[in-house]
């Protein structure tokens, strides 16, 4: 605002004039009187070509509305002359023809009796440069904000907001009620709304709510430098910085430090905890890092190594403890020492893990453990653990001396062991031969009373030859009596022998097997064939579901023998009393290298406490039966030994039986 100069010195109003920093013309009948140095830079003349010049040497014939100059501005001066405000845009000339927009405002006074006109003159284009400046850097102060890792504020030397980011309101939780663009809000709310919502803690009362505010105000009106962590009620961690600014005020930023404050709690909380366990633990501990410097350890250490608690710092080499021990006169310290501790560093080093005991001057023994920690094949950590064994090589001398007078009773054992086996076997061979005797007993003493009566019949016709008192009906009963007997005597003597041969089978072995190639379904039918007529006399059925690419290359008489055996077994003791009875057999594949077979009946079943001894070589329920329960045993020998698979047996009381063969297709061959 230029000021009231009518009643002003001559040269005070000189003074004021050119000071005044918004160019102005003083014009009197449209002649430039005077004006200022900044209108004549304005107009790109000097001063004093400015107070020789008229106003229409600066404007252009037409304004930019297409009116003459000349009488746009002559209606503009005279509002002004009739004492309005008048203000309008403008066109000036620059002395160089380039047109300018300005803003411009008139207004009359008189001095020395004149009446004259003053010309405020404000360079519309270079406003709206400043402007449009201003609004740029605006806009690049606060994308930097936006942008910058982390949350930002700043305050001025009067404690108030005069920028922020989004990402402070987020981390600190301020809402957009609270940072309202446009507005300064100050330190003062900013603490007193973080107390009310609980950030600093519980408050109780408004006395503590003011104390603890002034105590925050003091603090910020130091203006000094501050870092410290702060954790908010949710959890958020976050590092806030502050840094005073040469014309007072802060600028603070807020990092989200969350996850590097758990993980350094947990990394300390852990520091603590290995403390902790290293100091619970029996064995003595030490940690050494990648250069070989000691980290941690426990009392047991020191205790077993004799060192002087002086000598156990952190950072202390590891051959340097050595040294220490040396001097401390530890016995299982060698007198090459510099040479072993050299070739041990390297050692360990270059390996992954080692051991080795040493004995102290004490007599105490150790068990040395150390292993290395490597990344990427650098170590990283090395872990040495010792542990006091000296009872413990006691208790092996004494264990030792155990262990022997152990082996002699074993040994003795098994003697007694094998007599009992011994013992138990002759005890089931008697009861096999007696079941075998009396089996024998029949046919033999039947033998005995054929050929008596064939002696007695043989006699009479002798006493009748001799005494020439024979017929020809003597004759032809005598010969008819013979027939009959000798074909009862014949019957008994195959039985017995049959009984024998079968009772020899115990022992079978394969030097009278032939091994082969074979298909299981033409083996099976065989059998079928075979069985065919005793199953259908014995009123039961058999069915058979064996695929037909089953390829064996082993022995096929004794597996043949094996599946006759299943049958009579069954035949024998599953259906006793039982008519219509069912046996299914069936293999698959359980791999491409071995069979399954299996053999089912829906008969009477076994007892439980038979299960475990079906496969016994003298083991029989029923000795009135025959054999001495031989079929079953001779079977199992067939497939555990010849065949080089194994069999078993599953059953109960009034379910049926079903015995299992897991076979080789190809059976290895013995030597």
């Amino acid at each position: 605002m230029m000021p009231d100069v009518n009643y002003l010195p001559d040269s005070l109003y000189s003074v004021l004039m050119q000071q005044a920093k918004q160019p102005f013309l003083v014009l009197e009948q449209f002649m430039v009187q005077e004006g200022n140095a900044n209108a004549a830079h304005l107009l790109g003349v000097t001063l004093t070509e400015l107070s020789t010049r008229s106003l229409w040497s600066f404007c252009p014939l037409k304004q930019a509305n297409g009116g003459d100059s000349p009488e746009i501005w002559q209606a503009y001066q005279n509002q002004a002359l009739a004492g309005e405000a008048v203000r309008f845009e403008w066109q000036f000339q620059h002395s160089d023809g380039r047109l300018m927009q300005a803003c411009v405002k008139l207004s009359h006074w008189q001095r020395d009796g004149n009446v004259r006109i003053l010309v405020l003159i404000q360079d519309s284009d270079q406003q709206q440069r400043f402007e449009s400046e201003l609004q740029a850097a605006r806009f690049k102060f606060q994308t930097l904000l936006e942008n910058f890792p982390g949350g930002i504020t700043m305050i001025d030397q009067s404690l108030r907001f005069i920028a922020w980011n989004q990402t402070a309101m987020r981390l600190t939780g301020f809402t957009e009620e609270f940072f309202v663009p446009g507005t300064q809000p100050s330190v003062s709310d900013m603490f007193r709304y973080n107390i009310v919502r609980g950030e600093y803690g519980e408050v109780s009362s408004q006395m503590d709510m003011e104390a603890l505010l002034h105590e925050k105000m003091e603090a910020v009106k130091r203006f000094e430098a501050h870092h410290f962590i702060r954790v908010r009620p949710d959890g958020l961690v976050l590092e806030v910085r502050g840094i005073p600014m040469e014309n007072g005020g802060f600028v603070t930023t807020y990092q989200d430090v969350t996850e590097q404050y758990h993980v350094k709690e947990q990394v300390r909380q852990q520091s603590v905890l290995l403390s902790e366990v290293l100091e619970h633990m029996s064995p003595g501990v030490m940690l050494f890092d990648e250069n070989l410097c000691l980290k941690a350890w426990n009392s047991n250490a020191i205790k077993m190594l004799e060192l002087p608690l002086l000598s156990i710092q952190p950072g202390v080499p590891f051959a340097d403890l050595m040294r220490v021990m040396l001097k401390e006169g530890v016995g299982w310290i060698d007198a090459d020492f510099e040479h072993r501790l050299r070739r041990n560093i390297k050692f360990m080093r270059e390996s992954s893990e080692h051991h080795s005991e040493q004995t102290n001057a004490a007599g105490r023994t150790f068990l040395i453990h150390g292993k290395t920690l490597k990344n990427t094949g650098k170590m990283v950590e090395l872990i040495i653990t010792m542990t006091d064994i000296t009872e413990r090589k006691q208790v092996e001398v004494v264990q030792y001396e155990a262990n022997l007078r152990l082996e002699k009773l074993v040994k003795e054992l098994n003697e007694a062991r094998a007599d009992l086996v011994r013992n138990e076997k002759l005890a089931g061979l008697g009861s096999l031969v007696t079941g075998v005797a009396h089996e024998l007993n029949t046919p033999l003493d039947n033998c005995l009373m054929m050929t008596g009566a064939i002696q007695d019949a043989t006699r009479r016709i002798d006493e009748k030859v001799k005494s020439n008192e024979i017929v020809r009906e003597d004759l032809d009963t005598y010969f008819n009596h013979i027939m009959g007997d000798m074909h009862l005597l014949t019957k008994n003597l195959l039985t017995a022998a049959e009984l024998i041969m079968r009772f020899k089978q115990v022992a079978i072995t394969q030097t009278n097997t032939q091994r082969r190639v074979f298909y299981l379904h033409e083996l099976i039918h065989e059998v079928e064939l075979v069985m065919c007529e005793k199953i259908q006399d014995a009123g039961h059925h058999l069915e058979v579901q064996v695929p037909p690419d089953i390829r064996f290359d082993s022995y096929p008489d004794p597996l043949e023998q094996v599946m006759i055996s299943l049958i009579n077994n069954a035949l024998q003791h599953a259906f006793e009393g039982i008519q219509g009875g069912k046996m299914t057999l069936l293999a698959h594949k359980v791999s491409e290298e071995q069979i399954r077979i299996e053999f089912h009946d829906n008969g009477k079943g076994i007892a439980a406490q038979y299960l475990a001894r079906i496969f016994d070589p003298f083991f029989t329920i029923n000795n009135n039966r025959g054999c001495g329960g031989l079929g079953l045993h001779i079977s199992h020998n067939i497939v555990t030994s010849l065949l080089s698979g194994g069999i078993n047996v599953q059953s109960e009381v009034g379910g049926g039986t079903a015995f299992v063969l897991e076979l080789p297709l190809n059976t290895p061959v013995k030597y």
